[in-house]
């Protein structure tokens, strides 16, 4: 097989124009990057709640998130936890948010969605990482 060096059409195209050359370089950068973060930002974890929701206030008017606790399933480690922000959690209903309950989860490291709500979290003084819930159903 040739490299792309002995290749004329690509030899033309690429060694004749470095802006061509870092454009293309670029955009397979920018590809790379996107993809690897979208690949990375969900994660479809079974959890369980540690503790009930702290306070449940309506979005109607404010836009409102809150800070949970949760365990791996498969962890039996239970100092490892994972805080977990969840969007107007009134709309799942009542007592959905139960203490012990197991969930399916998918969670995002991206939190710049919650920009737009007023957060309520007890747990920002734990250090542990905090994930944005974008799907959670129960199990």
């Amino acid at each position: 097989m040739k490299s792309y060096q002995t290749l004329p059409g690509i030899n033309k195209y690429f060694m004749n124009d470095p802006i061509k050359k870092l454009m293309t370089t670029a955009a397979i950068l920018v590809i790379s990057i996107f993809y690897a973060t979208v690949t990375a930002n969900t994660d479809g974890k079974k959890v369980v709640l540690l503790d009930e929701v702290p306070v449940s206030i309506s979005c109607g008017n404010i836009a409102y998130a809150v800070a949970l606790k949760f365990r791996a399933l498969n962890e039996t480690d239970t100092s490892k936890v994972i805080i977990g922000i969840v969007r107007c959690p009134d709309t799942y209903g009542p007592n959905f948010f139960a203490k012990s309950e197991k969930f399916t989860v998918e969670l995002s490291i991206d939190t710049t969605a919650l920009k737009q709500f007023t957060v309520y979290d007890l747990y920002r003084n734990l250090g542990k990482p905090i994930f944005l819930i974008t799907k959670i159903s129960k199990i």
